[in-house]
């Protein structure tokens, strides 16, 4: 597993990543536009949305799963790195 698990995080990545531009080409050349929203604009949408992110955990955790748990460490990892985040989806 430790062997392993760096080489399945990289391969993640690096998939994402790839899914991520292939969908942004496909989006362009079927007629689409991509807009990049102003960081005021994305912090807005932010606040307002639900937390998505802790009614997963919590589906999960209902299903036996360590949902909460992910989700604190996650978001922990993203401020011990600080990452920028625009709202501390665990803390609420």
């Amino acid at each position: 597993m430790r062997e392993i698990t760096p080489l399945y995080r990289d391969e993640l990545a690096r998939q994402s990543t790839l899914g991520d531009q292939n969908g942004r080409t496909a989006c362009i050349e079927q007629g689409g536009t991509i807009t990049e929203l102003p960081a005021e604009q994305r912090q807005i949408w932010a606040e307002t949305m639900p937390n998505i992110a802790k009614e997963w955990a919590q589906a999960a955790d209902a299903n036996g799963l360590p949902g909460t748990e992910v989700l604190t460490t996650y978001m922990t990892k993203m401020r011990e790195a600080n990452q920028p985040i625009a709202r501390h989806w665990d803390q609420e």
